[in-house]
């Protein structure tokens, strides 16, 4: 890690502290319960942002979620064309992050203050952005794939290689099955 990143790193704990421990009720919810879900990625391409959208629809669908949000991350200043802000799908760009790697803004605020019964941080994990966003939102079960996030409820282990298409339908197998009474032996 840079010493810059390290800097960065030390004074987001430090607003993270200040602004004290999130309220949020801890549980665990399945995809069959789940009535509101959000999903946290990094916007690299065009199609990473139509990948998320496609995933959340396909939750709908077969789960019947009520209410679903993406907030995607663009690390430039500018959103690309095939973004806006549109119902169920939000961004934020290098403009709403302060110079220490603080995130903020009305998008990412609104984010973080929504009651989600589950958030899925799809980014690889090592974005401190997205990081930021997972340890401020009051969800009540997170999930993510870095290892190193103390945040997560629940980590979904990846293997080396693998595709995001195949780390969704992984994070589908887990969560239909995690505390469902069809998963239960009798």
């Amino acid at each position: 890690m840079s010493i810059w990143k390290k800097i960065q790193a030390h004074f987001t704990k430090k607003q993270l502290k200040k602004e004290g421990p999130c309220r949020r009720n801890p549980m665990v919810v399945n995809l069959h319960h789940a009535r509101s879900i959000g999903f946290l990625y990094h916007s690299t391409d065009e199609a990473t942002f139509i990948l998320v959208k496609q995933f959340a629809e396909k939750i709908c669908s077969l789960f019947g979620t009520r209410k679903t949000l993406a907030l995607g991350f663009i690390s430039q200043k500018e959103a690309p064309s095939h973004h806006s802000h549109i119902l169920n799908s939000d961004y934020f760009t290098l403009k709403e992050i302060n110079w220490y790697g603080y995130p903020s803004g009305l998008a990412v605020d609104t984010f973080c203050q929504e009651e989600f019964d589950i958030l899925i941080d799809i980014s690889d994990g090592d974005n401190a952005a997205l990081n930021t966003i997972v340890q401020r939102s009051i969800a009540g079960f997170k999930i993510g794939k870095n290892s190193e996030q103390e945040a997560y409820d629940l980590i979904v282990p990846v293997k080396q290689g693998s595709t995001m298409d195949q780390y969704l339908s992984r994070i589908i197998q887990l969560l239909s099955n995690i505390n469902h009474e069809s998963s239960k032996i009798a």
